[in-house]
């Protein structure tokens, strides 16, 4: 009996290794973290955002990546990123204010409920630079592409949709685009 049960634990943990379902990061600076992937996409989940991270290969827009100055950014590099983001959402905030009205700002305690698209470039200094394109809803037509692995874009919305450009050498926002309303 105790031969059968090794047995079948062998088999289940050599299946799971095979497995493309979710699991959980164990390393000391993402613990906590949830993951899964899908061919060239990995859904991320944290405690105050979720997102999908997209290799260097990914395209966008159907438009072939430009694969020299992109780069495939770990799952630390995404949490750094969420760490700088936060700490600097006044500054989103405050050009959502500017832009629109206090009524229609981008808040920091809203944050966590857009879901975010991650890709990595790279800066002409050689920086790695972290890219998110933020989504207040993933409406039909970009869950498709997230699952062929094109980063997705939207071109009006206003503050539901925007993109914010981290570099993680320095630890700041070094860009911030809100759509307008069409």
């Amino acid at each position: 009996m105790r031969i059968i049960f090794v047995i079948l634990q062998l088999l289940l943990v050599h299946l799971a290794a095979y497995s493309q379902k979710v699991e959980l990061i164990k390393d000391s600076n993402t613990e906590g973290y949830i993951y899964s992937e899908g061919g060239s996409v990995k859904h991320i989940r944290g405690k105050k955002f979720e997102g999908y991270i997209f290799s260097k290969e990914c395209s966008s827009c159907g438009l072939p990546p430009n694969i020299e100055y992109r780069y495939t950014p770990s799952t630390a590099n995404i949490v750094d990123a969420e760490k700088i983001l936060l700490a600097n959402a006044d500054t989103i905030t405050n050009l959502s204010i500017r832009l629109f009205s206090k009524k229609e700002a981008i808040e920091k305690r809203k944050l966590k409920k857009y879901k975010r698209q991650y890709w990595g470039t790279l800066s002409a200094k050689g920086d790695s630079i972290i890219c998110i394109q933020f989504s207040e809803e993933l409406i039909e037509g970009m869950i498709e592409e997230i699952k062929e692995g094109v980063i997705s874009y939207v071109y009006d919305g206003g503050t539901s949709y925007f993109f914010v450009a981290i570099d993680l050498k320095n630890k700041k926002i070094i860009e911030i685009q809100i759509n307008g309303v069409a």
